[in-house]
């Protein structure tokens, strides 16, 4: 197991759901034990072994400047074998994990725009990469657009992006919900896909804006296409997919 880094978790906090009471989503950290230390880019992830030969990988959502532990954003509100693996774990608990690795990353030289597409906790690798933006000063101009399916974590959401512009006038976001449980009218999400807007942005005036889209490989390929499709050199896109059996997406290697 020498090729794993061991850890241990030491925090775990859980969010409740919106709209039911159960847990929802897990934010999870871990200290690094063998060895002490792992630097890592901002935008990697780390893959776990969760049962005898079966592994999940997720994207580090902490301070890309601290070495020693690693924080991570899981769903757990459905029964999986990784959400229930970390579900059930122990505070103080040894976990074995590969990584960091990926090549989602800040493009460089920073383009003055950047449109980033998540769909759920496919918003934790702009955790660290906002971060480093803000630590370079960049003055770009950011906006995302995040998806989720319902109401569950809507307010973890909000405060997250509040965050993110609290610290960087130039962030704006706008979340989306694509199966409302609540019906009643309001400002805080828009009812639909992020789909619905970012192909109906106007392509011309982005032929130099970079692109970062992270979450459902369905929406990773539609955009990426879509991309490619109105000249969007490959240079300026970078993806993450969350991957499910026998899904294969198209990649670039950049």
């Amino acid at each position: 197991m020498n090729q794993f880094t061991k850890g241990q978790v030491v925090s775990k906090e859980f969010v409740k759901s919106k709209i039911s009471s159960s847990d929802s989503l897990l934010y999870i950290t871990v200290k690094l034990l063998e060895p002490e230390m792992k630097t890592f880019r901002p935008g990697q992830f780390c893959t776990f072994r969760v049962a005898e030969n079966i592994y999940r990988a997720y994207s580090i959502a902490s301070d890309y400047k601290k070495f020693n532990e690693y924080k991570f954003l899981i769903s757990v509100g459905h029964e999986g074998i990784g959400s229930n693996y970390f579900k059930n774990v122990k505070v103080g608990e040894e976990v074995y994990f590969l990584g960091p690795n990926g090549h989602f990353q800040v493009i460089v030289p920073v383009a003055s725009e950047i449109i980033i597409c998540a769909t759920g906790t496919g918003i934790a690798p702009f955790i660290p990469m906002v971060q480093f933006l803000i630590d370079n000063n960049c003055s770009s101009k950011i906006h995302c657009y995040h998806g989720i399916k319902d109401e569950s974590n809507i307010e973890f959401y909000q405060k997250l992006h509040q965050a993110f512009q609290s610290q960087c006038p130039n962030y704006t976001s706008q979340l989306y919900i694509s199966d409302p449980a609540l019906k009643t009218n309001t400002i805080d999400y828009k009812k639909g896909r992020i789909t619905d807007d970012v192909l109906k942005l106007d392509f011309s005036v982005h032929t130099k804006t970079h692109f970062y889209l992270c979450g459902h490989p369905d929406m990773v390929t539609q955009i990426v296409d879509f991309l490619e499709d109105r000249k969007i050199p490959q240079k300026h896109i970078m993806t993450e997919n969350f991957t499910s059996p026998g899904y294969q997406l198209k990649s670039f290697n950049l």
